[in-house]
C-alpha cells in the first residue's frame, strides 16, 4: 500500500469577494447616534426644572414635585441608560417582528387562496370524473379490445 499523498483539488481560481464597509460604517454611525440622543437627553433633563411630575392615583396625589432637574447626575444617567435600551430594543423587536408578521400573512394569505380556489376545482374535478366514468369505461374496453390480445408463452410450452 502506497502512504496517502497531498494533492490539491483541480476548482477553479475564484477571486475573494470585494468587501463593502457598509454594516461597519452603519454600526458606527448608529451609535454616534445613541451617543447623540443620550448627551441631549442628559442636557434635557437638566433644563428641564419647570416640569414637575405629579402622581395622582383614583384622585389622591401620591407625589408632587418630582422634579427631574433635581436628580443627582447617577439617576439621569440611568434614566438615560433606560431609554437608550428601551430604543434599542423596539429596534431589534422590529426588525425581528415585522417580517415574521409578514411571512405568516402572506402564508395566510396563500392557505385561504387555495381553500378558496382549489377547493371548488377539485370538486368541479371529481363531478366530472364522475360524470365522465361510463364513458371512460366504454373508452377502455374498446382500447383493449382494438389492440389486441398479447400472446406470452405460457412456462408449459417453454420447455
Amino acid at each position: 500500500m502506497n502512504p496517502p499523498s497531498m494533492s490539491r483539488a483541480l476548482v477553479p481560481y475564484q477571486p475573494p469577494r470585494a468587501r463593502r464597509p457598509w454594516g461597519r460604517w452603519l454600526l458606527v454611525l448608529t451609535l454616534l447616534g445613541l451617543l447623540a440622543g443620550a448627551i441631549a437627553l442628559y442636557v434635557a433633563l437638566d433644563l428641564a426644572p419647570a416640569l414637575p411630575f405629579h402622581v395622582i392615583v383614583d384622585g389622591d396625589e401620591i407625589s408632587s414635585g418630582i422634579d427631574l432637574a433635581a436628580l443627582s447626575p447617577a439617576n439621569k444617567l440611568a434614566i438615560v441608560g433606560a431609554v437608550l435600551l428601551a430604543l434599542v430594543i423596539a429596534t431589534l423587536v422590529v426588525t425581528v417582528v415585522l417580517p415574521v408578521t409578514l411571512l405568516v400573512v402572506a402564508v395566510v394569505l396563500l392557505l385561504v387562496l387555495v381553500a378558496v380556489l382549489g377547493a371548488p376545482l377539485l370538486a368541479v374535478a371529481a363531478v366530472l370524473a364522475v360524470l365522465a366514468s361510463p364513458l371512460l369505461l366504454i373508452g377502455g374496453l374498446f382500447w383493449l379490445a382494438l389492440r389486441g390480445a398479447r400472446r406470452t408463452p405460457s412456462a408449459t410450452m417453454r420447455g
